[in-house]
């Protein structure tokens, strides 16, 4: 009696433990797993793991290493919702990675992700204040994902951003006779996708299939009318979408978007000024909208986050959507168990 007596003592307090510390961070080393719990159960993870393995986090908020220098896979879920017991979240104030090979996805960024110089990094339905970038970084992948600024777009070689919801672009341009430096960027919603206040300031890219939005109340197009799109990037059924606010006067935005000679386009719509969209002046970007930022374009082509190929609105691990367990045995002392998981 009195070792059964301590083994539920001891069944107790570590079944409390668990409970008090209910976020967890598991590690995987190819068959082995170990299992981290609390605030700094990531960073145990991280100091535990190697080149290669994979660390999945449950919702809660983790603090991080702020370097990440290790090519591991880190996994967390529903990154865009706005409950916080919902969510995988790191509370740094900036996290730099700073190796090839780094796999992130479903990951709520309270500050900024710096890219160093880099190559082969996954971005994946992940949410960012703000994303820098530090040295030049190539073959970087952004999928999926919520970003309140992209500054790393000008220091990127092969740079893809795709199916994302941008709210601004931000850093110093991309000079014009720049070779060296490219993006591509389809499927995209970018509200202040242009500078008002510079005619070249827009990222250098080939755009596909985004919608790009233009603040038709700033000074540039009050006083000029036109934005002229430099012939350094390439623009294919695009819809450019302007937008003015609330207290700013219909009439005066009459501005127009003009290809500059030699510009490769084709297929792209613009809305006109009679057609710009009222948003308030305070708006912000909060999650991925499935509905209001995506549309057709000029062909019937989906544009928008939602368009081209690889959205889904599920994580690409099983996620857990409904289940359902009998409160009592059957006959033959059976309980059923019904789960339905969803994944990509």
């Amino acid at each position: 009696m009195k070792r059964v007596f301590l083994f539920l003592c001891i069944s107790t307090l570590l079944c409390t433990k668990l409970f008090a510390d209910n976020i967890t961070a598991t590690l995987q080393k190819g068959d082995s797993i170990k299992v981290f719990y609390g605030y700094n159960a990531f960073t145990q993870a991280y100091d535990a793991a190697s080149d290669g393995d994979t660390i999945t986090l449950s919702p809660g908020c983790f603090y991080s290493v702020a370097d990440i220098k290790k090519s591991v896979t880190i996994i967390g879920s529903n990154a865009f919702s706005s409950n916080d017991s919902e969510r995988t979240q790191f509370s740094n104030s900036s996290i730099t990675i700073s190796t090839n090979n780094v796999h992130i996805e479903g990951v709520f960024f309270t500050n900024y992700v710096n890219l160093d110089t880099i190559r082969d990094c996954v971005i994946r339905k992940c949410r960012m204040a703000t994303i820098y970038a530090s040295g030049d970084h190539t073959n970087t992948i952004i999928d999926q994902c919520l970003i309140g600024t992209d500054c790393a777009i000008h220091k990127g070689i092969n740079y893809c951003l795709k199916n994302s919801t941008i709210k601004a672009f931000g850093g110093t341009p991309n000079s014009i006779t720049d070779t060296i430096h490219s993006a591509y960027v389809t499927n995209c919603y970018v509200l202040f996708w242009f500078n008002d206040n510079n005619s070249d300031d827009s990222p250098k890219a080939i755009y596909k299939n985004n919608v790009l939005g233009l603040n038709s109340g700033k000074n540039y197009q009050n006083k000029y009318g036109s934005l002229s799109l430099h012939a350094r990037s390439e623009y294919y059924n695009n819809f450019f979408q302007k937008w003015r606010t609330d207290t700013q006067v219909a009439s005066r935005y009459s501005v127009i978007y003009a290809f500059s000679a030699g510009c490769l386009n084709s297929g792209n719509s613009d809305p006109g000024y009679s057609k710009y969209t009222v948003i308030s002046s305070e708006k912000t970007l909060t999650a991925m909208d499935t509905t209001s930022y995506s549309m057709l374009g000029q062909d019937g082509t989906p544009v928008g986050i939602t368009g081209g190929t690889g959205f889904s609105e599920y994580p690409s691990i099983p996620r857990v959507t409904s289940k359902n367990i009998d409160a009592n045995t059957d006959a033959e002392g059976k309980i059923n168990v019904q789960i339905t998981v969803k994944a990509e």
